[in-house]
C-alpha cells in the first residue's frame, strides 16, 4: 500500500538533496524536546459510553478517587486490581516504511526509513516480554500498573498484551518540502524531521483501511522520525501519541478503536542515551493503559521542568517526565538494553501525600524521578 501525494510526481524531476550530515546527538543540540499530543478523540456520547462501560474495546474497569472535594473517575485497561486475575489484551502492529522524494544517498537513491527492520527488537523487548522489577517479573507497563495498585491488588491481578498480529505494511511517499534528512555522522543512522499534519493525514487513511479490530490496541511503529508542528521543523518534535475513535453505534453501546503511534529512535539522535529504542512506545503504551480513551480528567498539573510552565489535566503519566533530562529505566532482555521510560504513578495525580504506591513512591520504575505533584500556577 503507497500512501501519498500525487503532486511529488511533477517534482522528481529537481536535484535530489543529501541529508545533513550532523554530530551525534544532534537533536538535544539544537533544543529540541520530545512532545506527545494524546488527545480525546470520542464524541461526547462515547465518552459517556466508556464512563459506563457500555463500550465494544478493550478490556477496561473503572475507579475514582476525590480530592479537594471533587471526585474523579477513572478508566484503566483490564480488571479490578482488588478482584485478582490476569487481562491479556491483543494488538496489532502496523509498520511504517518512508520514502524520501525530495533526498537521495550517496549513491542516488532515494532515502527510505523502514520501521520493519526493527521489528523483531520491539517484540522481544520489555513492552511484550517479562524482566525483573520491584513488582514482580512481568512486562513494562503491567509492572508500572502493579506499583500503582500494589496496596489494593490481589498478588495474581496482571494487565498484559499479547504480542502482535502484524498486518500489511505501509509505505508512505514524502513530497518535496515536507521534511529534512539528516544522517548522525558518517555512516550513522539516518533520522527525519517530517511534517506532522502530513502524517497525520496518512494515518488517517491507515485507521480506515488496515483490519484493526475493536478489542485490541492497534499499533503503528515507525522509525527515526520525528514530527515538526504547524509547518515550522524548529517546532518539534512530536515522537508519539495514543488515542480513541468512535467506530459505529449499536443501542446504547459505542465501538471504540484504541491506538498508539510511536517511534524507535536509534542511538545517537538524541544526545540522552535513554531517549532511544523502545522510549517513546513504552511512554504510549503505558498512558494506552492507564487512560485508553484519554478521557481520565485529574487535577491540573504542571511539569516539572517546564519554562514556561507546561501544564494540563489528563492522567497522561508519559507526560511529567517529557522535561526532564532524562528518564529512562534501562532494562536488559536477552543481551539487549532497552529504554523505557519511566511514569507518573495515579498516586501523583492524586496528589496523595504519602503516596500509596509501592514503596510510597510517585514514578516507576525508578521510584526517585518524582516528588509530590506541582500545583498549575493559578490553580
Amino acid at each position: 500500500m503507497l500512501l501519498g501525494s500525487i503532486t511529488a510526481w511533477a517534482q522528481n524531476t529537481n536535484p535530489l538533496k543529501h541529508p545533513q550530515i550532523v554530530n551525534p546527538g544532534y537533536m538535544s543540540q539544537t533544543g529540541a524536546t520530545a512532545q506527545f499530543t494524546s488527545a480525546n478523540k470520542l464524541t461526547p456520547d462515547g465518552n459517556s459510553a466508556t464512563k459506563q462501560q457500555r463500550v465494544n474495546s478493550v478490556p477496561n474497569f473503572t475507579g475514582s478517587f476525590t480530592y479537594n472535594g471533587t471526585t474523579y473517575p477513572y478508566t484503566m485497561v483490564g480488571s479490578d486490581p482488588k478482584h485478582g486475575g490476569s487481562t491479556r489484551v491483543d494488538t496489532s502492529l502496523v509498520t511504517i516504511q518512508f520514502y524520501f522524494d525530495e533526498y537521495a544517498d550517496q549513491n542516488g537513491n532515494n532515502i527510505v526509513i523502514d520501521a520493519a527492520t526493527v521489528v523483531p527488537q520491539f517484540v522481544n523487548g520489555p513492552n511484550v516480554e517479562t524482566a525483573s522489577y520491584g513488582t514482580g517479573n512481568t512486562q513494562f507497563s503491567d509492572a508500572v500498573q502493579r506499583a500503582e495498585f500494589f496496596n489494593v491488588m490481589k498478588p495474581d491481578w496482571h494487565t498484559l498484551i499479547n504480542r502482535p498480529r502484524m498486518l500489511q505494511a505501509v509505505q508512505i511517499e514524502v513530497p518535496v518540502g515536507l521534511s529534512i534528512v539528516f544522517q548522525a555522522g558518517s555512516g550513522g543512522p539516518y533520522f527525519a524531521l517530517i511534517d506532522n499534519g502530513f502524517f497525520v493525514s496518512q494515518l488517517n487513511t491507515i485507521l480506515q483501511f488496515e483490519p484493526f479490530q475493536l478489542d485490541e490496541l492497534a499499533i503503528v511503529l515507525t522509525r527515526n522520525a520525528l514530527f515538526y508542528q504547524g509547518g515550522d521543523p524548529t517546532n518539534c518534535c512530536v515522537l508519539g501519541f495514543h488515542t480513541a475513535i468512535d467506530k459505529a453505534v449499536h443501542g446504547n453501546r459505542h465501538d471504540v478503536q484504541t491506538f498508539a503511534t510511536a517511534s524507535w529512535v536509534d542511538a545517537g539522535i538524541f544526545g540522552d542515551p535513554g531517549r532511544a529504542d523502545v522510549n517513546f512506545i513504552s511512554h504510549e503504551i503505558t498512558e494506552w493503559m492507564n487512560d485508553p480513551f484519554v478521557n481520565n480528567v485529574v487535577p491540573s498539573w504542571q511539569s516539572p521542568g517546564s519554562s514556561p510552565p507546561e501544564c494540563q489535566s489528563i492522567l497522561e503519566t508519559g507526560d511529567p517526565l517529557e522535561f526532564l533530562a532524562t528518564n529512562a529505566f534501562p532494562v536488559t532482555v536477552d543481551g539487549f538494553t532497552y529504554h523505557p521510560q519511566v511514569e507518573a504513578l495515579l498516586q501523583w495525580f492524586e496528589r496523595q501525600v504519602p503516596s500509596t504506591a509501592f514503596q510510597g513512591a510517585y514514578s516507576y520504575p525508578d521510584t526517585t524521578m518524582l516528588t509530590a505533584p506541582l500545583a498549575c500556577p493559578g490553580t
